[in-house]
């Protein structure tokens, strides 16, 4: 009896599996809800603190974001439109003068036309050629693939919309390669005037946090942060009126006092309105609630 035992590989299977370790139990993960009422009480307050601190309006923003980089006299509608897609583009994870110089050398590329979806495919570019084009912007061969992918798209009417013209719908826009949430919502506001969402980039989403408007940054993996979740928590309590011009407002509040390391409290007009005022740390956040 004992050795037909033997001879079953199911049970041998048994016994091994009783000596072995415990398998961790596993952690689950509490979700928080979106808000819908304002987690700061004080949020009315420190955003018009902000505004006054931003009232000269000269950050790299303020002159070289998306808002500043559209040329209404660049082309015609579609060209300015794909213009905006362009920089938004060009600008993840890169500076907004960066951004900015690069999306000059496209519009020279294609002189004495516009800079378009058709003429950027005309000046006869492949994916290597306009790699180096936009150097030093950042992930530039990537950026590159994507919007020679883009061109070729956009270049050809498709689903009623005209060729040379971007998407006018969120769906449309992210559809689109190496387009995202926050490129999406810029460009809807910037290229089409509609307030569709709030764009959430790496100031945006930590700022929210250090303001207490949002309690989304991530402590455990600070290098995994995710914007959408701030997002979509900040367009949960935030007046919609408030959404288009969050962007810009934070953004240029973090190049310039706001920073992510060492932020400049003690210059700041609204230390005494943020709960993150004079901490220490690596990215000054509030308490864990």
């Amino acid at each position: 009896m004992g050795q037909a035992n033997r001879n079953r590989p199911g049970l041998s299977i048994m016994a091994a599996n009783k000596n072995a370790p415990a398998s961790p139990p596993i952690r689950k993960t509490t979700r928080i809800p979106i808000p819908t009422e304002p987690p700061q009480e004080k949020w009315r307050e420190q955003m018009e603190g902000i505004r006054s601190v931003r009232r000269s309006r000269d950050a790299a923003v303020d002159f070289a974001g998306a808002g500043a980089l559209r040329d209404s006299s660049a082309g015609s509608e579609d060209d300015v439109r794909f213009q905006v897609l362009m920089s938004a583009m060009l600008s993840s994870q890169t500076k907004d003068p960066v951004t900015a110089a690069g999306l000059n050398r496209m519009r020279q590329a294609c002189a004495p036309a516009p800079l378009g979806a058709a003429a950027l495919l005309a000046t006869g570019m492949d994916e290597d050629a306009l790699t180096e084009l936009l150097h030093p912007v950042s992930f530039k061969k990537t950026k590159a693939k994507h919007i020679l992918m883009v061109c070729k798209r956009l270049a050809e009417a498709e689903d009623g919309r005209q060729a040379g013209a971007i998407p006018d719908t969120v769906e449309g826009l992210l559809e689109l390669p190496g387009v995202g949430p926050k490129m999406t919502y810029l460009v809807m506001d910037v290229a089409w005037g509609r307030n569709e969402g709030i764009c959430v980039d790496t100031h945006v989403h930590r700022i929210s946090n250090r303001l207490g408007w949002v309690d989304t940054w991530n402590r455990n993996r600070p290098k995994a942060q995710n914007p959408e979740k701030t997002r979509k928590h900040l367009q949960g309590w935030l007046p919609r009126e408030h959404w288009s011009e969050v962007n810009e407002l934070l953004v240029g509040f973090g190049q310039q006092v706001c920073f992510a390391t060492r932020p400049s409290c003690s210059a700041c007009g609204i230390s005494g309105l943020c709960p993150s005022a004079d901490r220490h740390g690596d990215l000054a956040l509030p308490p864990s609630k």
